[in-house]
């Protein structure tokens, strides 16, 4: 006789795959950006003499290339581009049928724009006075590195979660150490921001992404691939 296997939810002893982060290590990432939070909030609003230091020796000159590289990261960095990417995403996952990958990057960049409205409004840090492009709103924390952090890395855990070896996430891994610290250097030299926002902001989105992962993606085992691998039946 034919037996078909039940769906996930009624297979109590389905093999599963989740991203495996210790708690203390979400911890150790809010530990400054949530420290930095309430001495804006409640303390100064001040730059803090890194945040000096950098800004003295980081600025472009106004049309110069690094200028012309950081406006175009400013443009494409954007929460509200990363927003639309994100959707885009979301949608393609939907398409595929990945419920869990698609949730995971929407639950994500809502959490981003929750993040940055809230701290934004709450913090009230004023942005350094001789910025090089039009930029509204306040300097804590950076919403280009807060988004291009969690969203980077949302999908860079979603590729660690579907992968047997390290190999297989190498690339996604790679271009996140990239892009993360590159939107961060594009915020400064364009003087939009003080070295601690996009740092913190940073943080923030690192953390937020592996919360979400953490929490919502579920991979049946015999999906787990290693390149060139064939399925294999779980009993």
């Amino acid at each position: 006789m034919n037996y078909s296997a039940p769906p996930d939810h009624e297979t109590p002893n389905r093999q599963m795959r989740s991203l495996s982060v210790k708690p203390w290590i979400i911890g150790a990432l809010l530990v400054v950006p949530v420290a930095a939070a309430l001495w804006f909030a409640f303390g100064s609003t001040a730059p803090l003499p890194f945040d000096e230091w950098w800004h003295e020796r980081i600025a472009a000159k106004p049309h110069s290339a690094t200028f012309s590289v950081a406006n175009v990261l400013h443009v494409f960095g954007s929460t509200k581009s990363m927003a639309v990417v994100a959707a885009v995403l979301t949608m393609l996952l939907i398409v595929l049928r990945r419920w869990r990958e698609a949730a995971t990057i929407a639950t994500t960049m809502i959490g981003v724009l929750v993040i940055v409205v809230t701290l934004k409004f709450t913090v009230e840090r004023p942005r350094p006075v001789n910025m090089l492009v039009e930029q509204g709103g306040t300097s804590f924390p950076s919403g280009h590195s807060l988004a291009v952090a969690a969203l980077f890395t949302s999908i860079t855990c979603i590729f660690v979660v579907h992968s047997r070896k390290k190999r297989t996430f190498t690339v996604p891994l790679v271009v996140t150490i990239a892009a993360v610290p590159l939107m961060m250097w594009s915020r400064t030299v364009l003087n939009v921001h003080w070295l601690s926002d996009t740092l913190c902001g940073a943080l923030f989105g690192i953390a937020l992404a592996l919360v979400v992962a953490r929490a919502l993606l579920r991979v049946p085992e015999e999906t787990v691939l290693a390149p060139g691998e064939q399925p294999r039946q779980i009993a």
